[in-house]
């Protein structure tokens, strides 16, 4: 890697490390990392994914992936994640969802039963776990 590409990469990193140093900021990026991982999918595919149990944002690209991992896992990042985490959960989420995807939004609310509610809550605890797994 040649300095210009390095000395880049390096602001970048410490870029957004500096910038997800407070509560908004870290609830943002953890909003962009769920819905961009739900992005390509139609709400037809979303009910088979409630129907079936199926984990949608596991279908993610190991590239997008790989980032998220590299942000989350910075240890500035982290602290400040940890402190924060408590207020991302499944209500938020859907709120997000009902923004940013009010098709999925309506697929997961209108689900008879608690199976839509279910899967979101399931779904999103697993999502966020492994937000912040260390990457080997």
């Amino acid at each position: 890697m040649n300095f210009r590409a390095a000395a880049g990469k390096a602001l970048q990193r410490f870029g957004v490390a500096f910038l997800l140093e407070s509560e908004d900021a870290v609830i943002e990026f953890v909003r962009s990392y769920l819905i961009t991982r739900v992005q390509p999918y139609s709400k037809g595919q979303l009910a088979y994914a409630i129907k079936n149990n199926f984990d949608l944002w596991g279908q993610v690209p190991g590239r997008y992936k790989a980032f998220g991992h590299q942000i989350a896992n910075d240890p500035k990042v982290k602290e400040v994640y940890t402190k924060y985490s408590h207020m991302v959960n499944s209500d938020l989420v859907l709120q997000w969802l009902r923004v940013d995807r009010p098709d999925m939004y309506s697929v997961i609310t209108n689900w008879p039963g608690p199976q839509g509610r279910a899967w979101l809550d399931e779904h999103t605890r697993r999502a966020l776990t492994e937000l912040v797994q260390t990457q080997s």
